[in-house]
């Protein structure tokens, strides 16, 4: 390693220790959870939290070390993450959707993974393109096939059609779909719901216990697929429920979605305008002081260290 400041931040989603509800969902267990936090802690230790609000507020060096960071408001990180991070004394930054805190609705997002991880995907891909022949979408098919998205993920062919919904059709289209599936595979929303999603008042205690809260847009919908105006309301109505609840300035954000088809210089724009500070995206990549695009901050998934000192 040179002599460059640098920093890794980590992403993570699903932490939990069964997967009962979701039988297929691949989620990283509690317990390789706490091994990679022993291979950080003992290969790069944790970044100080008053080191990073050094850096988040003058925008100079970053520290050395790594950061912890989890994505979308999952229960998970209330029920598995909270209690291991004050065990072992560690901070972590929560990037929250609010749509599920305000109204108890699924994310689209969501909605998919749920129904991946519950049903089989080819009866899934059946009912989906009964739905898409009823909506006279069933044209759409190729063009889905056609979506440059999550091609290196090792998914089946139905799996992956069925994933890239959010990257193809508008909003309004997304929700009439995935909702048909839901009440197709039923089962009740306050039961998905309670299985997804942290409350208020569990946000709460995350913040309390040392952590930061940020935003991670309302609806977690793909922004580069949206006007201006919906941008806005996406990035800064997010922004301001959770500053609501918090009694604190959110001025923080991560983009929903991978890589970077996932905004545009729209979005970019939009988050300069309204005094964001700082912006997260995913790219494989370290901080390093003198290359900091303070609106494209890399983060790594967590399971690209899965493997770092876990047997």
């Amino acid at each position: 390693m040179n002599n460059k400041n640098w920093c890794k931040i980590i992403m993570y989603h699903y932490i939990r220790d069964n997967q009962e509800f979701m039988p297929n969902l691949k989620f990283f267990h509690v317990e390789n959870f706490k091994k990679q936090l022993d291979f950080f802690e003992k290969e790069y230790w944790f970044v100080r939290k008053k080191d990073w609000e050094k850096f988040i507020n003058s925008k100079e060096n970053p520290p050395k070390g790594v950061v912890l960071t989890f994505d979308d408001g999952l229960i998970d990180h209330y029920n598995f993450v909270l209690p291991i991070l004050k065990e072992r004394n560690i901070w972590g930054i929560f990037f929250i959707c609010t749509q599920p805190i305000k109204n108890r609705t699924i994310l689209n997002v969501h909605k998919i993974h749920y129904l991946l991880w519950r049903y089989n995907s080819v009866d899934i891909y059946n009912e989906f393109k009964k739905i898409l022949t009823d909506l006279n979408l069933i044209s759409e098919l190729d063009k889905i096939n056609d979506t440059i998205a999550y091609k290196n993920r090792n998914l089946d062919n139905y799996s992956l059609i069925i994933k890239k919904i959010n990257y193809h059709f508008d909003q309004n289209t997304q929700t009439i779909i995935l909702d048909r599936l839901l009440r197709i595979f039923y089962l009740p929303n306050d039961t998905i719901w309670n299985n997804l999603y942290m409350n208020e008042k569990q946000i709460m205690e995350i913040k309390n216990a040392w952590n930061i809260i940020w935003g991670h847009s309302d609806s977690h919908s793909l922004l580069s697929k949206l006007d201006n105006e919906k941008q806005k309301e996406e990035i800064l109505e997010s922004n301001k429920y959770l500053s609501k609840i918090l009694q604190s300035e959110i001025d923080c954000f991560s983009y929903p979605f991978w890589g970077n088809e996932s905004y545009n210089n729209k979005t970019i724009n939009i988050l300069k305008e309204s005094d964001i500070k700082y912006t997260f995206c995913v790219d494989s990549s370290d901080i390093i002081n003198g290359e900091i695009n303070f609106y494209e901050i890399p983060r790594y998934d967590c399971i690209e260290f899965e493997y770092w000192g876990i047997k």
